[in-house]
């Protein structure tokens, strides 16, 4: 069973409550800081939290906008959030938990009341998760690749029978799998900082995927690329720009073979 050390919260607070934020939660967790909305996005490029703390009093109207972002981006949708501020508003509170906050807490705030809060939402999260998992779920899909018309014609043609998460930046590979658990990787072979190769290596190291089918993506189906990507664990490959029909195809069948 996981540890509450192994759960990350990304507190983005102003830097007199960011210290003081993390100074109560440090000793439980594993905690991110940001003093900007900037900064909360960047973090977020190489790293996905169990729950964001998000001061909507130093960051104002940004908050909130940061807020309907990331509850609109699949990557992060399901990420509790807790909004933060210096006084009790009620349109704030109600502004807050219509885009999808997962809850409101007035300054000042005890530690335990803090820690509590944190835990509670975690362990709801948790049993989401656990809820979502165990119903008849579509099967999962992750397509990676730095080319975002790409990933959108693959999100398109394949949601209606699967749940599609897109990835733009291969850097966040591994963070994201320690939050999802695909059924079939498509992974375009040629990308910068990782390219589909350097992903493979990346994704056998979790056990669950020990076997999990990998698709290459290429617009460079030669032998040899063919070749070195079989060897590192790849069942197949699709040349680019793709034919719909033989994605679908491809993918349903490595799908029910695995």
């Amino acid at each position: 069973m996981n540890s509450a050390r192994d759960k990350i919260i990304l507190i983005c607070a102003g830097n007199e409550d960011l210290a003081a934020n993390k100074d109560i939660l440090e000793p439980v967790y594993e905690v991110f800081s940001a003093s900007s909305i900037h900064q909360l996005f960047k973090i977020l490029e190489t790293a996905i939290p169990d729950l964001i703390l998000l001061d909507v009093d130093t960051m104002g109207l940004d908050g909130y906008k940061a807020l309907k972002k990331l509850k609109a981006d699949v990557h992060f949708a399901d990420i509790p959030i807790i909004l933060i501020a210096a006084k009790d508003d009620n349109f704030g509170e109600d502004e807050g938990l219509n885009l999808g906050a997962a809850d409101y807490m007035t300054k000042p705030f005890s530690a335990q009341l803090l820690l509590k809060r944190v835990e509670n939402h975690l362990i709801i999260a948790g049993k989401n998760k656990a809820t979502a998992e165990k119903g008849d779920a579509k099967p999962c899909i992750l397509a990676v690749d730095d080319a975002p018309d790409i990933l959108k014609s693959i999100f398109f043609e394949l949601r209606g029978n699967y749940t599609v998460f897109t990835l733009p930046k291969p850097e966040m590979m591994e963070s994201l799998l320690q939050k999802i658990t695909p059924d079939l990787f498509l992974l375009d072979y040629n990308m910068p900082v990782l390219n589909g190769f350097d992903l493979i290596p990346i994704i056998r190291s979790f056990q669950k995927h020990k076997h999990t089918p990998v698709i290459f993506l290429t617009s460079e189906g030669t032998v040899d690329n063919v070749s070195v990507a079989i060897a590192l664990g790849a069942c197949d490959f699709i040349v680019k720009p793709f034919n719909p029909d033989i994605l679908r195809e491809k993918i349903a069948k490595h799908i029910a073979a695995g």
